[in-house]
C-alpha cells in the first residue's frame, strides 16, 4: 500500500450491534512509514435498503426478454471531515507525518431505523466508509458494516400471548376410490416468541385412509416479500423443523409439547423498511402414501426481541451455541483521482 501500513475503521463496541437512537462511536486508525500529502480524510455513514431481482418475461416475437425489478430507500447519509479540508473546499494540502492517527467519531442514529437483514433478492445494510483525499493520486477507501436492531417488543402485541389452534381433514382418492380422510389437530401455547425461546408444538394426527402417512413435520418457516416500483416478489425458506415418522392405517399419532426452538432471526415484520416485510408461521406438514398432495395446516407465529414478561419459564431447551461473525474490520482500495470508485457490494445478491 506504498506509504499507507493500517487504515481500519473500528467501533468502540466489540459487537457492533445497535439499536434506533443509539449513539454509534469508533475510530480511523492511519499508520504511515512516511510523510503523506493529503487533501482530506471524511468519514461516511450510510443506512439503506435495496431489493433487485430478474425475470424472464416472453416477448411479442416469441422469444424472451429478461426484466429488471428493483427498489431502493435511504435512511441517512451524512459525512465527517476528520482531518484537512473538504474536496471542494479551497486551500492548502497537508502533510500528515509518518506514524500512528486515530481519529474519534460519534454519531447518533436516527430513532427509526429497520434492522439489518440479507435476503435473496434484497437487504437493509448499514456501514462507515473512510476515505483518504489525495491531490493528484489514488485516493485510499475503508469501509466496515455494522448492524441495527429495531426492537419488536412482544409485550405489545396483541396477539403474543395467545395461543393458535387449527383443525383440518382431507379425503384420499386413488382413481374411482376414495378412502377415508386424514386429518389433523394443530395447536401452539402462544403465538410471541424470541430467539432461543421454544415454541411447544401440539397435534393429533388420526389416519383413516387406506394408506400409510409416510411422515409428519413441523416446520417454522420465514415469508419475506420484496416490493419493486412494480412487482411483488415472494421468497419462503424453512428456519427450523422437527420430523415424526410413518403412522399406519387407522392409528392416531401425537405430538406431545415437542419443543421447536426458534433460531437467531430478523423481528417481524421489518419495521421501518417499505420495500421488504417480513413473516413467520408454523405449519404442520402430514405426507400421505402414494400421489397425493399434503396435508397442510399453517399457524402465525410473530418473532420479537424483547421477551413477553408474564409467560409461565419454560425449561430451558437445548440450543447451541451461535458463533456472532463480526463485519470485516475494514477493506481498503484505490482509486484514481477524478473517477467514479468501483462499487464495493458489502452483501452477495442473488439472483431470483
Amino acid at each position: 500500500m506504498g506509504k499507507l501500513d493500517v487504515f481500519v475503521v473500528t467501533y468502540s463496541k466489540e459487537r457492533p450491534v445497535y439499536f434506533p437512537g443509539q449513539p454509534v462511536q469508533g475510530q480511523v486508525t492511519v499508520e504511515l512509514n512516511d510523510t503523506m500529502k493529503i487533501r482530506g480524510i471524511r468519514l461516511r455513514l450510510k443506512g439503506m435498503a435495496r431489493v433487485h431481482w430478474t425475470e424472464r418475461k416472453s416477448s411479442g416475437s416469441g422469444g424472451s426478454r429478461t426484466e429488471h425489478f428493483s427498489a431502493e430507500e435511504e435512511y441517512f447519509k451524512t459525512s465527517f471531515l476528520l482531518a484537512g479540508r473538504w474536496n471542494d473546499e479551497p486551500g492548502q494540502d497537508i502533510n500528515l507525518p509518518a506514524g500512528r492517527h486515530t481519529f474519534p467519531f460519534s454519531y447518533n442514529l436516527p430513532s427509526q431505523l429497520p434492522s439489518s437483514f440479507v435476503g435473496d433478492c434484497g437487504f437493509v445494510h448499514y456501514d462507515a466508509k473512510c476515505t483518504i483525499e489525495k491531490p493528484w493520486n489514488f485516493n485510499n477507501e475503508a469501509i466496515t458494516s455494522f448492524r441495527v436492531q429495531n426492537r419488536l417488543d412482544l409485550n405489545r402485541e396483541r396477539k403474543a400471548t395467545k395461543p393458535a389452534h387449527l383443525s383440518k381433514s382431507k379425503t384420499l382418492c386413488c382413481l374411482c376410490c376414495a378412502s377415508g380422510p386424514i386429518s389433523a389437530n394443530f395447536s401452539i401455547n402462544r403465538q410471541g416468541y424470541v430467539p432461543g425461546e421454544a415454541i411447544i408444538i401440539n397435534a393429533e394426527i388420526e389416519n383413516l385412509s387406506n394408506r400409510i402417512i409416510k411422515k409428519s413435520k413441523v416446520f417454522l418457516k420465514e415469508e419475506v416479500e420484496y416490493h419493486a416500483t412494480t412487482e411483488t416478489k415472494f421468497k419462503i425458506r424453512d428456519v427450523a423443523k422437527l420430523k415424526h415418522g410413518e403412522i399406519s392405517q387407522g392409528e392416531t399419532h401425537y405430538w406431545n409439547d415437542e419443543q421447536l426452538v426458534v433460531p437467531p432471526l430478523t423481528p417481524s415484520y421489518l419495521k421501518g423498511c417499505s420495500i421488504i416485510n417480513i413473516t413467520y408461521s408454523v405449519m404442520l406438514d402430514v405426507t400421505p402414501a402414494g400421489p397425493c398432495s399434503d396435508l397442510v395446516l399453517y399457524l402465525s407465529v410473530i418473532i420479537g426481541n424483547i421477551p413477553l414478561q408474564d409467560v409461565v419459564a419454560q425449561p430451558p431447551p437445548i440450543i447451541r451455541p451461535v458463533a456472532y461473525t463480526p463485519p470485516s474490520t475494514a477493506v481498503s482500495r484505490r482509486t484514481k483521482k477524478g473517477s467514479r470508485p468501483p462499487r464495493m457490494s458489502v452483501y452477495i445478491e442473488t439472483s431470483c
